[in-house]
């Protein structure tokens, strides 16, 4: 997100922290609101392609639900990667591409429940790999409650270390 980029090279954290909890806030909305019927449904779903397909309800449920956790790790990426910590980002992908092709390869027996598992399991492992990264780097967003306006002095937050 470019507009995230901007607002830290002009120094307003405050701004950056909000944006960032909105544009968080709003991706668990919307992908949470699609994701969730069609886990909630997927059996019904499955069966209207037939009754060979039932069987891969579960899959249905778990690819949505990793998509809900794949739309936060996509804006706590855009976040740590405004804030210029590319390299890190690298790493959290090499962790969750190594996690997804680790627990596929131990449940490999179960088919496609396993990589769809094994993409819930990439995208948990990315996620608290990001959120540490972010609570470290950028700091913790104050809740929505406390969102009164920037403060008289904000600290810049480097762009590059």
């Amino acid at each position: 997100m470019p507009i995230l980029t901007n607002l830290l090279a002009a120094g307003h954290i405050h701004d950056f922290h909000r944006l960032f909890r909105d544009t968080l806030l709003m991706a668990a909305l919307v992908a949470t609101g699609v994701a969730l019927p069609i886990m909630l449904f997927s059996h019904w779903i499955m069966r209207a392609y037939g009754s060979a397909f039932v069987s891969g309800a579960m899959v249905l449920a778990l690819v949505a639900a990793s998509s809900i956790l794949g739309s936060l790790s996509a804006v706590l990426r855009s976040a740590l990667v405004a804030a210029g910590h590319v390299w890190g980002q690298a790493l959290q992908s090499l962790v969750w591409g190594l996690t997804l092709v680790a627990t596929f390869y131990v449940f490999r027996e179960h088919g496609a429940v396993a990589l769809a598992g094994a993409y819930v399991a990439a995208f948990v492992v990315s996620l608290a790999i990001q959120t540490v990264f972010a609570i470290t780097l950028i700091g913790p967003v104050p809740p929505a409650h406390l969102d009164e306006g920037p403060a008289e002095e904000e600290a810049v937050i480097p762009l590059f270390e």
